[in-house]
């Protein structure tokens, strides 16, 4: 009798502790966030055209259409030589159109805004760098940096160049080098390898935040069930991914079926009762927006 207490004890206890070790692999494996590196070597190096639409809320509280308001245009940078992968997004955005309650009259000049994010052979992310300019101003605006560290947390630099001077700020905020930041400026290509349910530690940055820190480490989570999208006329299963900063929600919808599995076809972000739809477009019209203009560098 003594023999099988012994025995059935130490095999509770041997199956508690695999219990216990799968349990914790499962959780580690539910909190990984989507393979860096295949967003990179899986992504096109073709531009990428994406619209940007602002949609309100009427007096009833329904969406009304919504309005054009900029383009984006993104691209995947390889340099074979050293192996640094580069995701560069330039968007052009009509500021009166999107900030229409503040004093700026519409067309008063377009918004300028370049976003090159630098990743080395194996995914490590090595620098995040926004520029941007007004071109009714005709020189930079803002100048975002953020190198990571291997201590968990990133350096910012961050810069803006008002009339009554250049405001200037340093500060370390927490940083992943292992997921690929949501950035205000625009989607990535893909998102691969994601699951219903899944949730990971994300980094943010906000280059239209003018006030606080803008960026920081926020959570991602996948919705657990797949959502109907219909894009460019065919209706496609997505997965959602949200991520939460107050007041800001933003959304990317992931594309689940051969040929566009992985793929992002919206970005929606959201605060109070304005969205800003960032919708992917079949063909390029707008190959000049990824060259610069030469005002978006000039210092004051």
């Amino acid at each position: 009798m003594l023999q099988r207490l012994v025995r059935c004890v130490i095999i509770g206890f041997w199956l508690g502790t695999m219990g216990t070790f799968l349990l914790r692999e499962w959780q580690y494996h539910r909190s990984l966030p989507p393979a860096l590196t295949e967003s990179f070597t899986d992504a096109t190096t073709e531009p990428i055209e994406w619209h940007v639409f602002r949609r309100t809320r009427g007096p009833d509280g329904q969406w009304l259409e919504p309005m054009a308001v900029g383009v984006i245009v993104s691209q995947v940078q390889r340099d074979e030589q050293s192996g640094i992968v580069c995701i560069v997004h330039q968007l052009e955005m009509d500021v009166g159109q999107v900030w229409h309650e503040l004093p700026i009259p519409e067309s008063a000049g377009q918004l300028r805004l370049e976003s090159r994010l630098d990743a080395g052979l194996f995914g490590e992310l090595q620098r995040l760098r926004i520029v941007g300019g007004w071109s009714a101003w005709g020189r930079w605006l803002i100048m975002l940096d953020v190198i990571p560290r291997h201590d968990g947390e990133a350096t910012m630099r961050w810069m803006l160049n008002l009339p009554g001077g250049v405001w200037r700020q340093e500060s370390a905020l927490p940083w992943s080098l292992k997921a690929l930041p949501v950035n205000s400026l625009g989607p990535p290509d893909r998102l691969p390898s994601l699951r219903p349910g899944q949730s990971w530690a994300l980094p943010w940055v906000n280059a239209l935040r003018l006030s606080g820190v803008p960026g920081g480490v926020h959570t991602a989570v996948v919705e657990p069930k797949p959502v109907n999208l219909t894009w460019q006329g065919q209706t496609y299963s997505c997965l959602v991914v949200r991520v939460r900063q107050e007041p800001v929600e933003m959304q990317w919808w992931v594309a689940q079926q051969p040929p566009l599995r992985d793929v992002v076809l919206q970005q929606v972000v959201g605060w109070g009762n304005m969205e800003l739809l960032v919708i992917r477009q079949t063909q390029v019209t707008r190959q000049d927006l990824l060259v610069p203009p030469a005002w978006l560098y000039r210092m004051p």
